[in-house]
Order: structure tokens, then C-alpha cells, then sequence
């Protein structure tokens, strides 16, 4: 995604110059799903996808509870597997992944937060360097591990976002009814840190479970993709408001294909797409382009 200061006058939108422009256009219409290739990344269970911001036409993605502590990468247009970073960590529950910028330029945030039988005291987010090219073969990789706890007792937790302007990472609770709290994780080294609950959601469809989410903002709107099993949605406001003013509005259904076990929703590079992919062996990995 390019750092562009036209979109935001072309626009008429204010805000930070710095901030990661997806597009000077305005506007955004969804076309059908498409499925562009298979994923066989020796994982059954994926459960996140996140588009580089260093690596053009790659995507990021990992394995669901039991599995290693490994970020694959695939081809945006193709779906072929690419090298893979490995943490020397454990992966308790890895559920979801974002990119957004951090101190060392731009990172990977990998959310260990998943719990099913919400027995978990603390949850953690991993923060790893994106790499410069795309990673030939297995490359370890350095990581920061944040530890945070809810304050109100365990929640599993499938859907995690960054918020690019100020890298602070929120958390989507997955529920059966329809209302879903949202927290903020603060990171900081050290101690456990505690989580604040900032807005609920109230989730429509016959299953409200969130399963992933992604957000991005250019210099016209921020936008947030919700994905449930069976569902999307988007929430969208104006580049400049806060995450509680974009968690305040109203969830619009968007085109997804039908997946047997929607876990993964990410917006594309230059934010006129994005991608979803199920759990299952070697699924296809669809392309809606707005």
C-alpha cells in the first residue's frame, strides 16, 4: 500500500499525511467472488490472512489450535505457497493476523487468543518484523510476545484488527447470540497488560460467530470487514473518525463466497479487494474485487 499524501486532497479528507492511502478513488463496489487458486500450505485448519505491505502480491496466513508457530506466505493471484517464517514460540490458539506499521516500520501481529473452553488467564499477540522479500524456504524469525488479560474473565477471541494510525490491536469476541464485545489490547512490555472493552457489536444473521476481521483506511474512508462463518459484513465512516465512532455504525452484508467454514477475511495491498479462505484441506482462497 503506498504512503500518499493525493488521496488525501483529492478527497477532501483531513488527517495524518503519514497514514498508509490505499486509493485517491472514493468508491468501492464489490463484484462477485472468485476463486483464484488452492492453498497447500501443510495446514488443514487456516485461520487468518493478512496482506504484505513490503512484499507485493503476498498474503500472510497460519494455522488454527495445535498447530506450529508459522506465518506462511501465498501468492495473492495465484494462492501458491511461498516461504514460511517460523517463531521459536509456542502457538497455543493462533486465530487471526494483521499488518500494520510499528516501531521497526512494518510488523506482523498474530493473535494467540483463541479459547474455546475459556480457561485462559491471559491471551498474547506476537509482533514480528515483516521480512523485506519474500522469505525463500523456512526463515526463523525475531518476534515480541505481548501478554494481556480481560478484564471481565475469558473470552475466545477469533477476530483481531490493528488500527494503522496508532498500531493499537482490538479484539472481536466470538459468541453464539448476536451481541459481541470488542476490546482493546494495550502492548506493553512486561507485565500482563488489561484489556478494555470499547464497544459490542451486535452481529445479524443466523450465525453471529465472529470468526476474523481486517481493517483499512485510506484517505477517504476507514473500513472494517467482520467475517462469521457464513457471512461478511463492513462497517465504514470517514478516515478520520476513532474505532468506536467506525464500531458505532451500521453492518452492511458484502459478497463472500460460499465457504463451508469462513475463518479468514483480508483487505488487499492496494484496498480495492479483498480475500477470504475456509478451513479444510488445501481450500481455495477467493477474490472479491471493489
Amino acid at each position: 500500500m503506498r504512503w500518499c499524501l493525493l488521496a488525501l486532497v483529492a478527497c477532501g479528507a483531513g488527517g495524518d499525511p503519514g497514514l498508509d492511502a490505499a486509493d485517491s478513488t472514493c468508491t468501492h463496489a464489490p463484484s462477485t467472488p472468485i476463486a483464484i487458486g488452492t492453498v497447500n500450505v501443510g495446514s488443514r485448519e487456516l485461520s487468518g490472512l493478512a496482506a504484505s505491505h513490503t512484499v507485493h502480491d503476498l498474503l500472510w496466513t497460519h494455522g488454527d489450535h495445535g498447530d506450529t508457530a508459522d506465518i506462511h506466505g501465498i501468492s495473492a493471484t495465484t494462492a501458491a505457497a511461498h516461504g514460511t517464517l517460523h517463531l521459536d514460540a509456542t502457538a497455543v490458539d493462533w486465530e487471526d493476523i494483521a499488518t500494520a506499521p510499528c516501531m521497526q516500520g512494518r510488523c506482523i501481529y498474530v493473535a494467540d487468543t483463541g479459547d474455546n473452553d475459556l480457561n485462559r488467564a491471559s491471551v498474547a499477540i506476537f509482533v514480528v518484523p515483516e521480512p523485506a522479500s519474500d522469505p525463500v524456504g523456512a526463515v526463523a524469525t525475531s518476534f515480541t510476545r505481548y501478554d494481556v488479560m480481560y478484564p471481565d474473565g475469558a473470552h475466545n477471541v477469533e477476530a483481531v484488527f490493528v488500527d494503522p494510525r496508532d498500531q493499537v490491536v482490538y479484539a472481536i469476541e466470538k459468541v453464539a447470540s448476536k451481541h459481541a464485545n470488542v476490546y482493546k489490547l494495550p502492548l506493553s512490555g512486561g507485565a500482563v497488560a488489561l484489556a478494555v472493552q470499547v464497544a459490542q457489536l451486535t452481529i445479524p444473521g443466523d450465525d453471529p460467530r465472529v470468526t476474523a476481521a481486517d481493517l483499512v483506511i485510506d484517505g477517504c474512508n476507514a473500513r472494517l470487514a467482520i467475517r462469521t462463518y457464513d457471512a461478511l459484513y463492513e462497517l465504514r465512516a470517514a478516515a478520520t473518525s476513532s474505532i468506536p465512532a467506525l464500531l458505532g455504525g451500521a453492518l452492511a452484508a458484502m459478497p463472500v463466497a460460499d465457504e463451508p467454514h469462513g475463518e479468514a477475511v483480508a483487505y488487499s495491498e492496494d484496498g480495492h479487494a479483498y480475500f477470504t479462505i475456509s478451513e479444510g484441506d488445501q481450500p481455495a482462497l477467493h477474490r472479491v474485487s471493489d
